[in-house]
C-alpha cells in the first residue's frame, strides 16, 4: 500500500515539442557564448606565454649582450694597461 502513495505522489512533468526546442535554442546560445569566452581566453594565454618568453630572453640576453659589447672592450683595455704597468715597474728593477 506504501509503495502506491510513493507512485502516486511522483508526478511527471511532460514535456512537449515546443519546450524541447526552447530548451535547445538556450543550449545554443549558450555554447555559443562559451566558445566565445574559451576562444578569448585562449588568445590571452598564447599572448602571456609569448611574452614571458621575450622577457625571459631579455633578462638573459641582456647581461651577455651588456658584457660582450661593453664590459670586455673596457677589461681588455684595463688588461693592457695593467701589464704595460707591470712591465714598467719590473724594468725599475726593485720589483
Amino acid at each position: 500500500m506504501e509503495k502506491e502513495d510513493k507512485k502516486q505522489e511522483i508526478e511527471v512533468e511532460t514535456i512537449d515539442a515546443d519546450d524541447v526546442h526552447e530548451l535547445i535554442k538556450q543550449n545554443k546560445l549558450i555554447i555559443e557564448e562559451n566558445r566565445v569566452i574559451l576562444k578569448k581566453m585562449h588568445r590571452f594565454a598564447m599572448i602571456s606565454f609569448w611574452i614571458h618568453i621575450l622577457w625571459f630572453i631579455i633578462i638573459i640576453g641582456l647581461p651577455v649582450y651588456v658584457y660582450f659589447y661593453f664590459l670586455q672592450p673596457i677589461f681588455t683595455t684595463f688588461e693592457a694597461l695593467y701589464e704595460s704597468f707591470m712591465g714598467g715597474l719590473g724594468g725599475l728593477g726593485g720589483f
